[in-house]
């Protein structure tokens, strides 16, 4: 729906609301799937759609997953992941890599924004599977800056991520 101050969210997108996609959009998306065949390409783009709405508001409740973009080079991950960016802006969004979401100092970028998304994923990095799951299902972690006094956050950020490979 439109932005509405009755809605009482505290944060604001800077775009205007449409109840269609760009025609644009849609071909690039009709491209980029085109291999799955129209049954399952039509479902990946509707669920999409829905993923990157659901990214654009803030204390909803946990989705408890993330998003990973796999496929070869040039296949479309980057431009999705640059949309993201252009609809949620860089206020709104923190850019931890899956690797180093294991380190308490790096999570720090994660409060109050919106969304993370990485698109550099190096293979070979292992993930802290424990941490990745606190913060995928909103349970309170610590955090603190660089030398500074630990506290706890409850992460509301949807993670988006993209990669060549698959993680380990």
């Amino acid at each position: 729906t439109p932005h509405e101050r009755a809605s009482m969210l505290r944060k604001v997108l800077n775009v205007e609301w449409t109840d269609e996609y760009p025609k644009r959009w849609m071909e690039f998306l009709r491209e980029s799937f085109d291999p799955l065949g129209k049954e399952e390409r039509d479902f990946a783009i509707k669920k999409l759609g829905c993923l990157i709405g659901y990214s654009c508001y803030e204390s909803t409740p946990y989705l408890e997953t993330s998003i990973y973009l796999y496929g070869p080079a040039q296949s479309g991950k980057s431009t999705i992941t640059k949309v993201i960016d252009a609809i949620v802006g860089d206020k709104n969004r923190a850019a931890v890599g899956l690797a180093d979401l294991s380190k308490e100092f790096t999570n720090v970028a994660l409060d109050d924004v919106l969304v993370n998304v990485s698109d550099e994923q190096i293979e070979g990095r292992k993930l802290d599977n424990g941490r990745f799951k606190q913060l995928c299902s909103g349970e309170a972690v610590g955090v603190r800056q660089l030398y500074g006094k630990m506290w706890q956050f409850k992460n509301q950020s949807v993670f988006w991520f993209s990669g060549n490979c698959l993680p380990n």
